[in-house]
């Protein structure tokens, strides 16, 4: 099973064939050279999902964008795909703007 979901802050979606959702929790940082910038380094994002059959039991997963951008859940391995937008500099992105593009295997 591959699947490919984008979420926004808070939102969860089933994972197709199993009794598990996944929860897009928040943006840890978002270091990423903004987009009207020029940088020597290109910096990561990290999010947060949690992971499980209900809201009571759901594991807590880190991942990075560049370093460790898959994470593994029972059988399941998420990786994180994209995070937008990307930034600007002159303007700090809300929370709320964020997608989480997650790709799901099995």
């Amino acid at each position: 099973m591959h699947a490919d979901v984008v979420l926004a802050l808070g939102q969860e979606a089933a994972i197709e064939g199993t009794q598990i959702l996944v929860r897009f929790a928040g943006v840890v940082s978002d270091s990423r050279c903004p987009t009207d910038v020029v940088c020597v380094q290109a910096g990561e994002a990290v999010v947060r999902i949690e992971v499980g059959p209900n809201s009571a039991s759901r594991a807590s997963l880190v991942l990075r964008e560049t370093a460790a951008p898959a994470a593994h859940y029972s059988d399941l391995t998420i990786t994180l795909v994209d995070l937008s937008p990307r930034p600007i500099s002159s303007t700090p992105t809300p929370q709320s703007k964020y997608r989480a593009k997650l790709r799901i295997d099995r």
